[in-house]
């Protein structure tokens, strides 16, 4: 398979034991992970074999520990994903980078030990999101190394030829073209986003069926702001985790006949929202400013309503954990792999998972006042 960030084909052979990906688009590193899962991990075994890590929720050593592992008796290969905090994400003082120190004398010596004879069959992929500066110790460590022991790519945001060239391929793996006035609408209306553009992609291969090429009027008709009233609605209730909301939408959905994939793409835009909401705030981006990138349509000027939108969005990116935001993002992804391979109810699986999710512990709403 072809990975659009090392722009050559994926094989198992050249595969080396450590990639250090860093830079802005961070969805590049989410798809070489997705293609190394696919070449690696048979689609039958569950996911015992692949590690997800956040630094703030372990360590070096914990991932070292991992990656010496050795793999389970469903699949040959163990795959240990480490995402770090944002390269950019400003510093708060001696006192608070003494909590956690990013790489120490002590982890360096332990990463270095480990990739001095890395287990055999183990891929680590340590993924620095944001701005990068190469004099940073990290970076300095990892660049360090021969391309044949650690292989570091840089992940810069795609734009003009490069970005069509991206979505040439995401569209060709569906056996579909895209034309060129097609793109420059989507991106018109979605921006350079690679993990936005993803998903409309993924709708748009639906909504076009057995159609070939996707034109400019296909990406009004499905991507965009000219989705339906109830697509804001069912995310609006997931937001206010309101179950009675989410199961009456979901049902309005597909007894209006939404194709099932399509009703899939909402909640799963809705929590990648979030997840990039909570990456902004990890980088010190402003509030305000988040929101107006996701939500463009609701401005200040419609005063009270406003600041109300504000706080009913972020308490949602505050009141998931990352842990949760990934389980719920894996859960989806999950649901989409068994309905293309098997036949299962989309409604009733959908139907389960918002009752879950739903029913967790919602912390308590903070005004904008209080968290400003």
């Amino acid at each position: 398979m072809r990975s659009f960030l090392l722009n050559k084909d994926v094989q198992e052979k050249d595969l080396v034991p450590c990639y250090f990906l860093y830079g802005e688009e961070t969805f590049l590193a989410q798809e070489f992970l997705g293609q190394l899962r696919e070449l690696l991990i048979p689609p039958d075994v569950p996911d015992f074999n692949v590690e997800h890590l956040h630094f703030e929720d372990t360590s070096w050593r914990e991932a070292i520990d991992l990656a010496r592992t050795a793999p389970f008796i469903f699949s040959p290969w163990r795959i240990i994903a480490l995402e770090m905090p944002p390269a950019d994400k400003k510093d708060k003082g001696e006192d608070e980078r003494k909590k956690k120190d990013i790489f120490s004398d002590m982890d360096e010596r332990l990463v270095g030990d480990y990739l001095a004879a890395p287990a055999s069959r183990t891929i680590l992929l340590v993924i620095l999101p944001g701005r990068t500066n190469k004099s940073r110790r990290l970076m300095k460590f990892f660049a360090s190394f021969p391309a044949a022991v650690v292989l570091a790519k840089e992940m810069k945001p795609l734009k003009d030829r490069n970005l069509w060239s991206w979505m040439n391929r995401k569209m060709a793996g569906w056996k579909k073209a895209i034309v060129p006035e097609a793109m420059s609408r989507l991106t018109e209306l979605v921006g350079n986003d690679l993990q936005r553009l993803d998903k409309e992609l993924d709708k748009l291969a639906t909504y076009v069926g057995d159609k070939k090429s996707i034109d400019e009027e296909d990406v009004k008709a499905a991507s965009g702001w000219t989705k339906g009233l109830e697509n804001w609605e069912l995310e609006n209730a997931l937001e206010a985790r309101d179950v009675n909301r989410c199961l009456a939408v979901l049902a309005k959905l597909f007894t209006g006949g939404m194709a099932p994939e399509l009703v899939l793409s909402i909640p799963g835009y809705f929590f990648r929202t979030i997840l990039a909401a909570q990456e902004g705030l990890a980088a010190g981006r402003d509030k305000k400013d988040i929101f107006r990138e996701f939500r463009p349509r609701i401005t200040e000027n419609y005063g009270k309503w406003y600041f109300d939108r504000l706080n009913d969005f972020f308490s949602s990116v505050q009141g998931l954990s990352r842990a949760e935001l990934d389980d719920c993002l894996q859960r989806l992804n999950r649901i989409d792999y068994r309905l293309k391979t098997s036949d299962i109810s989309a409604r009733t699986e959908l139907e389960v998972f918002v009752v879950d999710y739903c029913r967790r512990r919602r912390p308590e709403k903070l005004t904008w006042k209080a968290r400003r």
